[in-house]
């Protein structure tokens, strides 16, 4: 079965605020008002619900980040996505 973990920052988000400078550099300053990241992680394994939540926890540093499976987390309003990989 498939099965998709996404990692949400908690708080601030360090990796979206570091895309964002390297988007200002590139000439989009003023145009880019914030960028916000979310690892997703897609497993294709037979794992039972419980050992996807083992998966999700070790791929979370809880201190920093939560994460999700299979659902993905509310974001707010956005103009763009990009989706990698």
């Amino acid at each position: 079965m498939i099965s998709r973990i996404y990692i949400i920052p908690k708080g601030s988000d360090s990796k979206g605020a570091l895309y964002q400078k390297s988007f200002n550099s590139l000439g989009l300053s003023g145009k880019v008002s914030s960028v916000s990241v979310i690892d997703s992680y897609t497993i294709d394994a037979k794992l039972s619900g419980a050992e996807i939540k083992q998966v999700a926890t070790a791929l979370t540093n809880s201190k920093i980040e939560d994460s999700s499976i299979n659902v993905l987390p509310p974001v707010g309003a956005f103009s763009f996505v990009c989706e990698i990989g």
